[in-house]
């Protein structure tokens, strides 16, 4: 087990580069059409141990009216009390969640195999059985003004400022968590006329994903469902696109200087898409992306992107963020002249992707990547259900799923440069960031950052291991808990953020940081460092089968550090490692995979006064 990681490390660098691939899931559907309207997706997954039972109704943000946006969220939210997803969901293999996106509503729960019958029945009541009372309207509104916007891959203003200039008169110009104002003047006789026109039969999608029998399910959703009467949808608007033309913002206060990228792309049914996502990779991954290698020599942070996609368009979003320099005025005079710097390289490594075909070694790290990216997306069966009913309904086809992970696994030179070409010709949006006044810099993290374990673990209780020589493993037994993540906390006399930091900057004693990095790209791992209070240390994710590597990884760096003095000098001050495990994993498999790299660790002896002496620490094993 100690020699995985290194002997796996020496064939990466020697062997010729191949595609990973892997086979696309798997899957059994049957799709029909009841006489009321309701369309009904079934799909078999026999390897499962849950089913998910999933409504999405044909509207979204897109349809608010103006001149506000905001009433489908109100709307939305009115269909479900207090404690629709509490009660019968309490256990730690049951999750449900509920969201408006801008084309569609989704509500989502995922139980045990004989829980499906309490299900459709609890979904059956978003189908006009009940509206909502003026106090739970009135309450619905309280809740949609204090959380505010939806979460967004920026901060509200950003994503807004950008949304709204790509799609001028669109209704895609708008985030769905709405205005303020437009959710405050909501009545309920408003509320309950628009849910009489779109919580009905013909207007909505029963999905059911998971391990069950289609005849057997089909009996039950027409005895449930088959009675509710067919009622006429409003037609949808289908406002004019907007051209492809290049629009420059005014410099827009944010959290940190830098600039903002908007390209509008096709919709979410489209092939491009998967193109788009290994191009970006390419560009952008911190191993030889020549984008991220430009941006970093210019005195840049390392570029972090996002991409979103709806029915008829979508977004792709490129940030670049500048490294705080000298006084508040000057950031201030120097940021458009670096933003138009930037903008110009980004203009330039596109074209070079257009004029000169990438080299295969650096196609299939990113198409790797994005491979990587699809399969956290569905680590957890109820992520994994979710976007099947994500893909019918808003995409179109629920095969387009199965489709998604061989595509970025197999794209072609040329997919990628066409990608490339339809960026430069389409509407692109570019906004300046200057720092807000007042107060410092707030840093987002980059791309690849998981620097927080997931919060399902609130109740679990962990298994701890102590190994007796400093080091212990706490093991977060969670089902269908999505990517596993492996985290190693340090703890020690002094501040040891910096010393992680440079860790990761030199590496280790066999291995230099490039080809740390090449191995994780290519197994479809993270590693970054996280430096928070009462949190020191590294962080990984990927799945279950990979922990043994993501915990050896963390330990070779941490055992055997670049012979850098500082790196050095740090290791010294460690008194106590926590490795914590979080995910679907048996726990004796994830102790046994610490002890194996972990348990003959001793701690770093100094001598006799010189503590914090660079360069003289000599390990006791």
């Amino acid at each position: 087990m100690a020699g995985m990681l290194r002997g796996a490390l020496r064939l990466l660098l020697i062997l010729p580069v191949v595609p990973q691939h892997a086979p696309a899931t798997e899957f059994v559907q049957h799709v029909e059409r009841l006489a009321n309207g309701l369309r009904v997706v079934l799909v078999e997954d026999c390897a499962s141990r849950q089913v998910s039972v999933q409504f999405w109704f044909d509207v979204g943000s897109g349809s608010d009216e103006p001149p506000g946006s905001g009433l489908c969220e109100v709307y939305r939210r009115s269909l479900t009390g207090p404690g629709w997803f509490g009660g019968p969901l309490a256990g730690s293999a049951v999750r449900g969640e509920s969201g408006t996106l801008s084309d569609a509503w989704f509500f989502a729960t995922t139980v045990p195999v004989g829980g499906l019958e309490t299900e459709l029945c609890r979904h059956a009541g978003l189908l006009g059985v009940g509206r909502p009372t003026r106090g739970a309207v009135g309450l619905t509104r309280w809740k949609v003004r204090r959380e505010g916007w939806q979460a967004a891959p920026f901060s509200d203003g950003q994503w807004q400022a950008l949304l709204a200039t790509a799609f001028p008169q669109h209704p895609y110009g708008h985030l769905p968590g709405g205005e303020i104002a437009a959710v405050r003047s909501t009545n309920p006789r408003a509320v309950n006329e628009r849910l009489s026109e779109w919580s009905v039969p013909a207007n909505a999608t029963l999905v059911v994903v998971g391990a069950l029998r289609t005849d057997d399910a089909l009996r039950r959703i027409r005895q449930r469902f088959g009675c509710l009467p067919w009622t006429d949808v409003p037609p949808r608007a289908r406002p004019a696109f907007p051209p492809a033309e290049l629009v420059h913002l005014p410099p827009a206060q944010g959290d940190s200087p830098g600039l903002d990228l908007a390209w509008v792309t096709p919709g979410a049914a489209a092939d491009e898409l998967a193109a788009l996502d290994v191009l970006m990779h390419m560009l952008c991954n911190p191993v030889d992306g020549p984008l991220n290698a430009r941006l970093t020599a210019a005195g840049c942070r390392p570029p972090h992107w996002t991409r979103q996609a709806w029915r008829e368009a979508g977004l792709l979003v490129l940030s670049v963020d500048l490294e705080e320099e000298g006084t508040e005025a000057r950031r201030h005079e120097g940021t458009e002249g670096r933003c138009r710097e930037i903008e110009r390289i980004v203009g330039e490594e596109l074209a070079l992707v257009i004029e000169r075909p990438p080299g295969e070694v650096a196609l299939n790290r990113a198409r790797a990547l994005a491979a990587r990216d699809v399969r956290n997306r569905r680590a957890s069966f109820h992520d994994w259900a979710l976007e099947l009913g994500w893909s019918e309904v808003v995409a179109g086809d629920v095969e387009l799923a199965a489709w998604e992970l061989p595509r970025r696994e197999q794209l072609r030179v040329g997919d990628v440069q066409r990608a490339a070409a339809l960026l430069r010709d389409t509407r692109t949006v570019v906004r300046p960031r200057v720092a807000r006044t007042g107060g410092g810099i707030v840093r987002p993290a980059p791309a690849g950052h998981f620097g927080t374990p997931p919060k399902r673990t609130a109740g679990h209780t962990p298994v701890v291991v102590e190994l007796g020589n400093g080091v212990a493993v706490r093991i977060f037994h969670v089902v269908d808990a999505g990517p596993t993540v492996v985290e190693t906390r340090v703890q020690g006399a002094g501040d040891l953020a910096p010393a992680i930091h440079a860790l990761l900057a030199a590496g280790s004693i066999e291995f230099s940081t490039p080809q740390l990095r090449d191995y994780l790209s290519y197994h479809g791992l993270d590693l970054s460092a996280v430096c928070e209070k009462g949190r020191t240390g590294l962080i990984s994710r990927g799945a279950a089968r990979d922990v043994p590597q993501m915990v050896e990884l963390q330990a070779l760096l941490l055992q055997r550090p670049d012979r850098s003095a500082a790196a050095l000098a740090a290791l010294g001050g460690i008194r106590r490692v926590d490795v914590r495990i979080i995910g679907d994993i048996e726990p004796q498999a994830a102790e046994a995979a610490v002890r194996a790299v972990w348990e003959d660790w001793r701690q770093y002896n100094p001598p006799l006064g010189v503590l914090g002496a660079p360069g003289v620490w000599t390990p006791n094993r």
